[in-house]
């Protein structure tokens, strides 16, 4: 899995713009040598398995509201126990992850259209489009419609 990602990200260097089917070769390299190291590992334990499926859970339930020890509970797992360990695993706490999973997609979405704060903020479970754009601030260092002026501004001079 090394070599394979230490020859991506040299090839990657290298690239130019456009496809570069050395580099898709390259990706699709480590992708299966991640498969084949995956299947050499031992059986994971419980709090790995239940660590997982909370990563799984806070995607696919982004915008619910999150009662982390009531989802501990749910996994077969302490919670303290499991807020311990999903830290040391992902280098978030729970809520914090879930809180940077909403902010990675706020970015997408206002990237990607023309969506209002308030959309978007209701969209992602945020309960304004004021504590949308406070979080926003306070993890990127940027209020989010300045963000999005200065995207357009950049992708304005690409064109």
């Amino acid at each position: 899995l090394d070599a394979a990602l230490d020859a991506v990200h040299v090839l990657a260097r290298a690239a130019g713009p456009g496809f570069d089917a050395d580099l898709a070769a390259g990706a699709l390299s480590v992708l299966s040598a991640w498969d084949k190291a995956a299947r050499l590992q031992p059986a994971r334990s419980q709090i790995v398995r239940a660590i997982t499926a909370a990563e799984q859970h806070f995607a696919e339930h982004l915008a619910e509201p999150v009662n982390v020890e009531a989802l501990a509970r749910q996994l077969g797992v302490a919670y303290s126990h499991f807020r311990r360990e999903f830290k040391s695993h992902t280098g978030f706490a729970p809520w914090q992850y879930v809180l940077h999973l909403r902010l990675s997609r706020a970015r997408r979405l206002l990237a990607a259209g023309d969506a209002t704060l308030d959309d978007v903020a209701t969209r992602l479970g945020f309960s304004s489009a004021f504590h949308l754009s406070s979080a926003f601030k306070r993890a990127f260092g940027i209020a989010p419609e300045h963000w999005r002026r200065n995207l357009a501004r950049g992708a304005g001079r690409e064109k």
